[in-house]
């Protein structure tokens, strides 16, 4: 068992022999890269397929098998290659793979092998959400010899959560694990807080992956801030790690991040909804959560990639920010002026009356149009949206909604066709700053209603909590922001 793991914010190469599972024979020298915020690199002296390599174009295997110093096991899993070559009279070959895995503790000799009967997790900021300390302390006289005993202590394991997910047949549970070091002159004790994700029954790694990602995004919400991975452990089978002791095999697990991820861990204080304010509620969180995931999902990836890719030109975080409201509503609300099947007989009609002698391109056009013209226009979707809240969540974001409502659209509107007339009445500068501003509150407000949690406990924390409170004052305050528009096409 490994001794040494690193985090995924720390470089480390890996040299040693690498082959395919299904040609263990042909082990070929390489050196195995991790850069923080680049790339994982394998670069190999030799080649994998041996004499063939070189005249194939393709390179078709997911799975590289190696053994590197220290005696490290290694999976290396969705592979690209990106040079083949070789060098010299002699024909030297050498390859280059990017990788997107590695699976350390553990040969798996195709993807379908790679299952895992949990998955633990920890990410940035974890221990500051939970914001529990866990260590007790006292101290002791001893009256005979006049000296005091102070004693420190910490629970092992040390539970904070367990939640059943029936969505997803597995339990969720957080938990702190303690590092401790030693030495002449200080003592440290350092936790660390972990996510684990038990299914009922093993599971493939792109199940526990897709998984984890959720709950980094719940995460994300919560505090307000992206959350990045620090550290990812997977267990196996259960093997014999001494005569007559059994335990389930650790794997660590690293992938590349973002060159955005940071390992700055933020203060509590500028957190969303630390773990206290919802600990009583965090099952019934979890679990709608995971049970809306799915017609949610393309809400989540607009809305987090925002987050998670917070240097986008403001425009496109407008773009994703309108798209993932309009999605939440076709989505969650099911927004339509009809049915499509009641429509059809409309569509049918409307497409009848398009004059023949018009280019085909135009009505083509024509149609495209009248095809979803059963579904509410954005601007209802918005002033429906709107009209769900409470007249204090409201006016959290304005104090006048059809105005904004109005101005979104042009917006809208203008980074869809760039009209000089549009130009006039969409946002532009820092008022477009103010405006992602709104649409951002606007979500989550949305998703956090859709957790369970009221609109009370969703506008205190939002109006205690620095950021969004002074962007929205901001935007409220702006001389020009509240220009109205006479604009009203959908």
């Amino acid at each position: 068992m490994l001794t040494d793991p690193h985090s995924l914010f720390d470089d480390f190469e890996y040299s040693g022999f690498w082959w395919l599972p299904s040609s263990a024979e042909n082990r070929v020298p390489g050196t195995l890269r991790y850069k923080v915020g680049d790339r994982m690199t394998l670069e190999l002296l030799g080649s994998l397929q041996g004499d063939s390599e070189a005249s194939e174009g393709d390179f078709d295997s997911d799975i590289i098998l190696g053994i590197a110093e220290g005696n490290r096991i290694c999976t290396l899993q969705k592979i690209i290659r990106t040079s083949s070559k070789s060098i010299g009279r002699n024909d030297v070959h050498r390859s280059s793979f990017i990788v997107h895995r590695l699976f350390e503790g553990k040969h798996f000799a195709s993807v379908e092998d790679i299952r895992l009967a949990s998955l633990s997790i920890s990410y940035t900021s974890l221990e500051e959400w939970i914001t529990d300390c866990p260590y007790d302390k006292s101290h002791e006289t001893d009256e005979s010899s006049g000296t005091l005993k102070f004693i420190a202590s910490h629970l092992v394991p040390y539970p904070v959560f367990e939640s059943r997910v029936a969505s997803l047949n597995s339990t969720i549970r957080g938990n702190l694990t303690f590092e401790h070091s030693l030495g002449i002159r200080e003592l440290e004790w350092k936790s660390t807080g972990y996510i684990d994700i038990v299914p009922d029954e093993p599971a493939s790694f792109e199940w526990l992956w897709q998984v984890q990602g959720d709950i980094r995004n719940l995460f994300t919400l919560l505090m307000n801030e992206p959350a990045y991975l620090k550290r990812i452990e997977g267990y196996g089978d259960e093997v014999e790690v001494t005569p007559g002791r059994f335990a389930k095999e650790r794997i660590y697990i690293y992938v590349m991040q973002s060159s955005d991820a940071s390992g700055k861990e933020i203060h509590p204080a500028d957190m969303l909804l630390i773990f206290p304010t919802i600990k009583e509620h965090i099952s019934a969180i979890l679990d709608n959560w995971f049970s809306k995931a799915d017609p949610l999902r393309a809400v989540y990836t607009l809305f987090f990639g925002s987050m998670y890719f917070s240097t986008m030109y403001p425009r496109f975080h407008f773009l994703n920010l309108i798209q993932a409201i309009e999605s939440f509503h076709r989505d969650m609300r099911k927004g339509e002026y009809l049915s499509q099947e009641a429509f059809e007989q409309i569509r049918a009609t409307l497409t009848k009356t398009i004059p023949k002698e018009i280019a085909n391109d135009f009505r083509e056009s024509l149609k495209s149009k009248i095809r979803y013209g059963y579904e509410y226009s954005l601007r209802t979707r918005l002033r429906r949206l709107f009209d769900e809240l409470e007249v204090q969540t409201v006016q959290l974001m304005t104090q006048n909604v059809n105005d904004l409502r109005n101005r979104i659209v042009d917006t809208r509107n203008y980074f869809t066709h760039y009209t000089a007339e549009l130009k006039k009445v969409a946002f532009d500068g820092e008022n477009l700053d103010y405006a992602n501003f709104k649409l951002r509150v606007l979500l989550i407000i949305l998703l956090l209603k859709e957790v369970g949690l009221s609109e009370a406990v969703i506008r205190d924390a939002i109006c205690g909590n620095n950021e969004l409170a002074y962007g929205l004052s901001e935007g409220t305050r702006s001389k020009s922001f509240s220009l109205s528009t006479r604009q009203e096409n959908p």
